[in-house]
């Protein structure tokens, strides 16, 4: 029973538990078994959380021993739940107290989630095979080191559970518990190591990795909230303030949460209260307790004040995330718990009543006075100063008041805080007022903006460009300040497959934990120290995202409601009041009427324009009102003194700011009729003069005077407004690249505009228009006559993120460096990679690149400003003179964004990069009307054009506006029926345009040229007419040259045919003799062979008589020499030699003087044994065998004797085989003398056919020169004839080849003919769409000639280039 319980209940969620337990009692009826207690652990578990300030809870105790028991039986655990349950106490708990029983352990945590797979594992290199490690496989080597140390190391893995990352420690968490990297590494988890997983849910895990873990599930409902408000409590000084703290607790916070969280309100259940973002009782109870910290730095002795602390506390914690509808409710349940006495007069309330007029979100209580204070009482006044600049000014609100109170409440306990609320809300504009507020001694501030492109690599390289080193492991701000982060647009990064946004993880990972990893090669720790967190987001939708509940209850949670009327009203009203003062009273006394006509346009445009797919950017927020006034306060007195001018520039600032971003004539109209109606009603007798058409504003009537003031002002007609740009315009052209404009009404139109931007303070536009419209061209003069220079950057092949850094670098020492105003132009095609597109977002934002510079460049650019950010009045400190530069470029820099509005890229990219709507002024550039489409073809169709005819020119431009307009028509008429777009573009007209006007010339030069053509051909009649007659007499002398010429050639043919048979001949002999004397040979071989085979028999042992002669020296001659009568044997054998020799007496005395020769072993050993006769041999046989005795008798006798016995035996054996081949040698020698006389002869019949060959070479030469001279004269007759010929067709007529187009393949029918003219006369390359492969085929053969290269498509559909 206990092992079934006790391996199963961690499991199970709080509602399963007592469904368990009931299971459990019914299999074992009767009998309890109470959970097993060791006492050590159970002891330190109880120890640790007394230490660490902790409620002890049987339950939470008891979550610890579960995990702890779990981990006995398995080496990778899950602790599961939603955040508030208090898994990381559990896990920390389990850690301390394993430590204090003198286990050391150690925990190793991470995000798995705030980086790539590649970055979390490692990756090899394909191509060097480099290795790179991953954060988790650095720790996971280092922490399973073997160690004899008695410690546990666990790597705990804080963050979402997803399929991709965890799958890939299936090995790890299952029995081999081996880590195998991409390198071929493997790593096996030690003993003394573990893995944990603290995360929110399992939704994306597969079953593979959950039947591997052990499990362990807290709940946040066996937890509650309650002990964390003890905890807090039991932490202040004094003991009644804890117990009438916990009377108030006791009193309002269960009934409360109640109501927020369940919708249970005095035990009924009602609707639950909506929140701005997902709340958690224990996220109320939190901020409740983080309030009442800032609220309580004194002692409040008396209850009834410091219940009304604790009910401030209470409407900005447990009621600060509720939407508006919501606070009413939860104000009057809040005042209807305290039973106080409500005030309702128009006086303060006191300690111990409460407000009853408004809710209490509307007040502050005020601990010095003791009473309950109208935030509106505590709004200071508005005081104008016209030195700020439009984007400097705030003017205090109750809005801004209050946020800023809680904002610094906040900032004051280090709490991280965000600000949540609808777009316009002014969110970002309140946080930015209070960054300036702070100290700037103290603080130093970092502004970051979220987009749907940002990545935790991002968000990391901006924060450590922005800290520096202190120790090993710590970094931070410099000493003696601290870091306040300002995260804006928070939930806009992209979420994952899995859920995850990955920059939200890494902050988790920084806020909960105080540090985050490095992600060069070190992959350390680093804590960062001194660092506040200010955060700002929109609702959910629209782009924006949910965000990670565990993240934001890191946050305080502030919901920003939008302002009241009365508020927007005292904000822009202060403004325009402030900047009116210099000017005549009539003037100052519109100030609350526009104000009102404003706020009454406003509300209708939110109301009857809000955005759709189509509309994306219809998203009319605050901003766009305080643009309306930016631009009113560019106004002076010398331009406008009179009340309809001013209401004229006040219509024109609502057409800038609202109209010009409307997508179509019905919207615009809406507006144009509010304005008019809003005049007619306020200023009737001003309406006509007012609304009259054009609306012409700018400063540019005296761009080209430099010594001249430039004052914004109405420009009244197009023809004043052409002059001006014209002028401007022809300046322009003679400096740089030459632009062909034609500035046509709508052109005027949209250059103001641009140019009105362009001159604002950091003014940035976004242009939206098809192809062609013209937005380049007019941001480009515009730039000009705003004095700006442009900037763009310049693709090429490789072009990526660092390219476009480096680009940015240049454009920000331009900016900052070099002073100059610049208008960087960036077109849709300049996005190569999305990323830009984040980057873009961040300088609209912020107005610099996050970690754009290293820290050396940083500390350049620092250096060389220093002098000059002095002299401004910035402090000395490093971040003051970085934050002059950024400034100094955000002032400097005017961003233009160029986009195309086809297709669902632009809505795509505004919805995930809000800074390009939210920072942009909206330009919408609509088709060129009719009054365009005449004046550009006018000017280029232009009287100089001396090839179309005066009386035709109107009616040519007439058909060409015409023609463009009916293409527009028929393009909606296809799209209603087949639903596709054809996109009709100014870009189209222009080349329609120029395509006429090309081929009029190219026929032009055709018609001339064929003229020309004619000319010359009747000359050339001429001329060949007179040649004809001189080519006629040559042509009859080449003839009879040519006959004489073959004539010659075949006699000498027969002679080299004659010769070539005799040389035949005489080679066929030399041939078959060759063969002959080839086989005598292979004969006069073998028979030679053969006796020498025989003769090699006795060869060995003459030769070895022959060596035996060596032995015998003089001494042993002497001694056979000087016998007078030698022994009878010994005389025999100098006899045998005696004869050998050939001396006819045969006798001791003919040998004796024989001997007696000096060199008579020399003699014997030269002696010529073949030559020794028949009759010799047989008088040596005879005396041989008088003797009969062998050479071993004869060494008995004599040495000497037996060595000449040896020699003369071997003689006589060689001479018995020399006797056998003689016949053999004699018949060789004979072969071999026919052999060399046939080979003579042979050599001489040879040498007879190479000299008719040389002689036969000899002939063919000279033939084939007679052939060439032949050929020659057959080819010069034949280019006389040629000649003839061709003279006699140009006497006959000129004709001119037809080329026909079925001649290279493409069908004969009307359309095929079309396409291919529309192909080969196209002025852009032509994109053929090819199902039938037929154009591929054309073109194919039509350009085969050309050199054609095909390349391949990557799509299926067939593309012919």
């Amino acid at each position: 029973m206990r092992a079934l319980r006790d391996m199963n209940l961690p499991k199970f969620v709080f509602e399963d538990v007592p469904l368990f337990l009931g299971l459990i009692s019914d299999l074992f009826p009767g009998l309890d078994c109470p959970r097993v207690r060791y006492p050590n652990f159970n002891d330190a578990v109880e120890q640790v959380l007394q230490d660490n300030g902790y409620v002890m809870l049987p339950h939470q105790v008891d979550k610890v021993v579960q995990l702890y028991e779990t981990m006995l039986t398995r080496h990778t655990t899950m602790i599961v739940g939603p955040t508030g349950g208090g898994k990381s106490v559990v896990i920390n708990t389990l850690a301390q107290a394993q430590t204090k029983l003198g286990i050391n352990t150690k925990l190793f945590v991470i995000n798995p989630k705030d980086r790539s797979v590649i970055e979390l594992y490692g990756i090899l290199d394909p191509v060097t095979r480099d290795w790179t490690d991953g954060l988790l496989s650095n720790i996971f080597r280092d922490i399973n080191r073997p160690t004899d140390k008695i410690e546990r190391k666990y790597i705990v893995y804080d963050g979402d559970v997803d399929a991709l990352w965890v799958e890939n420690m299936n090995s790890v968490m299952d029995d081999n518990r081996l880590l195998t990297l991409a390198n071929g590494e493997r790593i096996r988890l030690q003993k003394h190591c573990a893995m944990l997983f603290e995360v929110f849910d399992l939704q994306y895990a597969s079953p593979a990795t959950i039947s591997r873990c052990g499990m362990v599930y807290v709940d946040p409902k066996n937890l509650g909230y309650k002990p964390f408000w003890q905890k807090w409590v039991s932490g202040r000084p004094i003991k009644q303030e804890q117990d009438d703290l916990n009377l108030l607790y006791e009193k309002y916070v269960p009934n409360c949460i109640d109501l927020v969280v369940e919708g249970v309100q005095d035990g009924r259940q009602g609707e639950k209260m909506k929140t701005i973002v997902p709340l958690t009782n224990l996220n109320m109870v939190n901020q409740l307790s983080q309030m009442l910290t800032c609220l309580l730095t004194k002692e409040v002795p008396e209850p009834a004040e410091l219940e009304a602390y604790f009910l401030q506390a209470l409407i900005w914690s447990v009621g600060a995330g509720l939407l508006e509808d919501g606070r009413a409710k939860f104000d009057g349940y809040v005042k209807y718990l305290a039973s106080l006495t409500q005030v309702q007069e128009d006086k303060y309330a006191s300690a111990g009543e409460l407000p009853g007029i408004q809710t209490l979100y509307e007040y502050f209580y005020d601990g010095e006075k003791k009473q309950w204070i109208p935030w509106s009482k505590m709004v200071p006044n508005y005081v104008h100063n016209p030195d700020l600049k439009f984007y400097e000014i705030l003017v205090p609100t109750v809005d801004t008041v209050r946020a800023t109170w809680l904002l610094e409440m906040m900032v004051n306990i280090k709490r991280p805080v965000v600000l949540v609320g609808e777009t316009g809300t002014s969110k970002t504009a309140t946080i930015a007022n209070f960054l300036r507020t702070v100290d700037q001694e103290s603080h130093l501030l970092l502004n970051t903006n979220f987009s749907s492109r940002t990545t935790s690599l991002d968000v990391q390289r901006n924060i450590e460009s922005n800290v520096e080193k202190r120790t090993k492991d710590t970094y931070g701000p410099p000493p003696g300040k601290r870091l306040i982060i300002f995260i804006d647009d928070m939930n806009m990064p992209q979420v994952d497959t899995y859920g995850t946004q990955q920059p939200i993880a890494l902050l988790k990972l920084l806020l909960e934990r105080g540090g985050m990893y490095d992600r060069g090669k070190d992959l350390n720790w680093k804590n960062m120290r001194d660092m506040g967190y200010i955060a700002a987001m929109g609702k959910a939708g629209g782009g924006r995202n949910e965000t990670d509940p565990r993240f934001v209850s890191l946050f305080s949670v502030f919901n920003m409601t939008f302002p009241d009327t009365e508020s927007l009203f005292k904000i822009y009203n202060s403004i325009l009041q402030g900047h009116l003062q210099p000017f005549v009273k009539e003037l100052q006394d519109l100030s609350s009427t526009i104000t009102n006509m404003t706020m009454d346009l406003y509300s209708t445009i939110v109301k009857e324009l809000p955005p759709t797919p189509s509309k994306f950017h219809y998203i009319f927020n605050l901003r766009d009102l305080s643009r309306i006034y930016n631009g009113l306060c560019l106004s002076t007195p010398d331009r406008f003194s009179k009340v309809e001018q001013f209401l004229r520039l006040w219509r024109n600032e609502c057409m800038r700011v609202i109209s010009d971003r409307l997508i179509n004539n019905t919207d615009k109209e809406l507006i144009t009729k509010k304005l008019s109606a809003l005049l007619e009603e306020n200023f009737k007798i001003h309406t006509e003069y007012v609304v009259r058409d054009p609306s012409l504003f700018g400063d540019f009537r005296t761009a080209l005077d430099e010594g001249e003031p430039r004052l914004y002002e109405d420009i009244q007609d197009y023809e004043a407004c052409k002059a001006v740009f014209q002028e401007i315009l022809e300046e322009y052209n003679e400096s740089n690249t030459p632009m062909n404009l034609v500035l046509f009404d709508d052109a005027l139109d949209h250059l103001s505009r641009v140019h009105r931007v362009l001159r604002m303070d950091r003014g940035h536009a976004l242009l939206v228009g098809v192809g062609g419209s013209g937005k380049q061209s007019l941001c480009r003069l515009a730039s000009y006559a705003a004095g700006n220079q442009v900037f763009e950057i310049m693709l090429s092949r490789g072009y990526n993120e660092n390219s476009f850094r480096e680009d940015l670098k240049i454009l920000y020492n331009k900016l900052g460096m070099e002073n100059q105003k610049v208008s960087f132009l960036f077109t849709d095609q300049h996005v190569v990679e999305e990323g830009f597109l984040e980057l873009i977002n961040n300088m609209l934002t912020s107005g610099m690149v996050p970690a754009l510079y290293a820290d050396d460049e940083k500390e350049a650019i620092i250096g060389q400003l220093r002098d000059e950010a002095m002299k401004s009045g910035c402090g000395h400190a490093r971040e003051s003179i970085w934050q002059f530069f950024v400034n100094k470029c955000a002032n400097n820099l005017h961003i233009v964004l160029a986009m195309s509005p086809v297709g669902d890229t632009l809505r795509t990219r505004c919805r995930n990069f809000p800074g390009t709507v939210n920072n942009a002024s909206i330009d919408w550039f609509f088709p060129w009307p009719e009054q365009a489409l005449y004046a550009v073809a006018s000017v280029f169709i232009s009287p100089d054009n001396t090839l179309v005819p005066d009386e035709k020119r109107e009616d040519i431009v007439a058909h060409v506006v015409m023609v463009h307009q009916s293409i527009g028509a028929y393009s909606k008429l296809f799209l209603q029926r087949l639903r596709r777009n054809n996109y009709v573009t100014p870009k189209n007209y222009l080349d329609f345009i120029n395509t006429y006007l090309k081929l009029l010339d190219d026929q032009d030069k055709f018609i001339l040229t064929q003229c020309e053509r004619l000319q010359g051909g009747l000359q050339k009649i001429a001329d060949a007419s007179e040649m004809l007659a001189v080519l006629n007499e040559k042509l009859a002398v080449q003839k009879v040259a040519v006959t004489e010429k073959t004539k010659a050639c075949e006699e000498l043919l027969e002679e080299i045919a004659s010769g070539t048979k005799t040389a035949t001949e005489k080679k066929a002999f030399a041939e078959a003799k060759g063969e002959e004397i080839a086989e005598q040979s292979k004969v006069i071989e073998v028979e030679k062979k053969e006796a020498e085979d025989a003769l090699a028999e006795a060869l060995p042992a003459l030769e070895a008589a022959r060596l035996a002669l060596d032995d015998l020296d003089k001494s042993d001659v002497t001694e056979i020499r000087s016998f007078a009568k030698p022994p009878r044997e010994v005389q025999t054998v100098c006899e045998c030699i005696v004869v050998m020799k050939g001396i006819r007496e045969v006798s001791w005395k003919s040998a004796k003087g024989m001997m007696s020769e000096a060199n008579f072993l020399k003699m014997l050993k030269e002696l010529d044994v073949d030559n020794i006769g028949q009759r010799q041999i047989g008088t040596i046989k005879g005396l041989l065998k008088d003797i009969d005795m062998g050479i071993e008798q004869m060494k008995a006798i004599s040495r000497a004797g037996a060595g000449l016995l040896k020699f003369v035996e071997a003689v006589m054996g060689y001479c018995a085989v020399a006797r056998e081949i003689k016949p053999k040698r004699e018949k060789v020698a004979k072969l071999e003398r026919n052999f060399f006389q046939a080979k003579r002869d042979l050599d001489k019949v040879t040498k007879e056919v190479n000299a008719l060959e040389a002689e036969l070479q000899e002939l063919n030469r000279k033939y084939e020169e007679a052939m060439a001279e032949k050929k020659a004269l057959e080819e010069e007759a034949s280019i006389m004839e040629r000649r003839l010929i061709a003279a006699d067709k140009l006497i006959s007529g000129l004709g001119s080849e037809k080329v026909r187009w079925t001649s290279e393949g493409l069908p004969p029918d009307e359309l095929s003919i079309q396409n291919g003219i529309l192909t080969t006369r196209a002025s852009r390359f032509p994109m053929c769409i090819d199902p039938q492969q037929q154009a591929l085929n054309w073109i194919k053969k039509k350009e085969e000639a050309n050199n054609l290269k095909v390349c391949l498509p990557l799509s299926s559909i067939s593309l012919a280039l």
